[in-house]
């Protein structure tokens, strides 16, 4: 008797059987995958090199490097605000049917705009009938910029005559300004303290601020003072001389 008659299912010592673990032979690598993946490579390197691109024309943007035409490819004429930024309802100096409108992007606790402040008032008294002059919020320089402006305009409630005394007082008092001292400041300009209290602390005039803010970015002023002399830009700092320059070209250009 053999061990296979009494054990059928037991294999005989001379046949082989192939390991369970036995790897199956490798299929060979499809010849598409490597361009395939030449591809990806090239399309993730152009995603790439795009968007840096973007982030550094926002960058310039936003420095003022380049205006809103370079950043979108859109002519300045379809931007809302671009052309005209003017207005009837903000500070206005001057003559109202004037040859020339400088409309100016400003926030009260910004250097440079107390460094212009003096000079405007005196394109002011140097162009009475030639110049119109309009004072645009732009609060982004600190935290007291935001209730400056509002000050502003609740003084602009009770008359121009009123915004612009403070105005001249905020800038002169730039270094030193809490919402207390501005409180008293407008008290110096003998406007209803109570009426104008109330509407600094309720921040009556926040949208107005917001319109403006819109206004300025819309337009491409990246910083503080930016000016539309004719819808034309004008930034920073610019002394006496290079105004009645630019003023007095315009002005024969206009005869």
């Amino acid at each position: 008797m053999t061990f296979s008659a009494i054990i059928p299912y037991m294999p005989s010592l001379d046949q082989t059987t192939p390991p369970a673990y036995q790897l199956r032979p490798k299929k060979p690598t499809k010849w598409w995958k490597i361009p395939l993946l030449i591809v990806l490579m090239l399309v993730l390197a152009f995603g790439l090199a795009v968007a840096f691109q973007t982030l550094d024309l926002l960058s310039k943007y936003k420095q003022g490097q380049i205006n809103w035409e370079q950043l979108t490819g859109q002519s300045s004429t379809n931007q809302p605000g671009l052309i005209n930024v003017a207005t009837d309802d903000d500070p206005m100096l001057g003559n109202t049917t004037a040859t020339i409108t400088i409309v100016e992007f400003a926030d009260f606790t910004c250097p440079v705009c107390k460094q212009s402040y003096p000079i405007i008032k005196q394109l002011y008294l140097l162009y009475p009938r030639d110049i119109r002059i309009i004072f645009r919020d732009f609060p982004i320089v600190s935290e007291m910029s935001i209730t400056a402006a509002l000050a502003g305009q609740c003084a602009k409630e009770q008359g121009d005559v009123f915004f612009w005394s403070l105005h001249d007082k905020m800038f002169d008092n730039q270094e030193q300004l809490t919402t207390d001292l501005i409180k008293s400041l407008a008290a110096a300009t003998q406007l209803d303290t109570g009426r104008f209290n109330q509407c600094l602390d309720s921040q009556k005039y926040k949208n107005e601020i917001s319109q403006d803010l819109n206004a300025a970015y819309q337009a491409g002023a990246a910083g503080t003072p930016t000016f539309f002399v004719n819808n034309e830009k004008v930034t920073g700092f610019q002394t006496l001389a290079s105004w009645r320059e630019a003023i007095n070209y315009l002005l024969q250009q206009a005869k």
